[in-house]
């Protein structure tokens, strides 16, 4: 699991089940970092995970992706992302529309 700083307020590591490991965080993104050809986060998470989910996306993260920011942890794994592997999509509930999930395509 990734949180970004601000989806950190609404988990609780504690509670998670002892089995998950707690969410990666962007202090983690080059704390093992030391030098060049040192293991970097967001490419290893990139590699070892099987699908990435987005689940809420909002309109911030959103906007940050479509326009090529990456300036934490999750958006810098969304941009390394291996697109022979499903990209899922939830966005954020406003109250509006029914909220349901999509899977993305690669880039053209």
């Amino acid at each position: 699991m990734l949180c970004t700083t601000a989806a950190a307020r609404f988990v609780d590591a504690a509670a998670l089940p002892t089995a998950v490991p707690p969410p990666a965080r962007d202090e983690d993104e080059w704390a093992a970092w030391r030098a060049v050809g040192d293991p970097v986060l967001h490419i290893e998470l990139r590699r070892w995970a099987d699908v990435l989910v987005f689940a809420p996306l909002s309109a911030n993260t959103l906007a940050k992706l479509s326009h090529g920011l990456c300036d934490n942890l999750v958006t810098c794994v969304a941009r390394a992302w291996d697109w022979s592997r499903p990209l899922l999509v939830r966005r954020s509930g406003c109250g509006c529309g029914n909220g349901t999930a999509a899977l993305l395509s690669p880039p053209p």
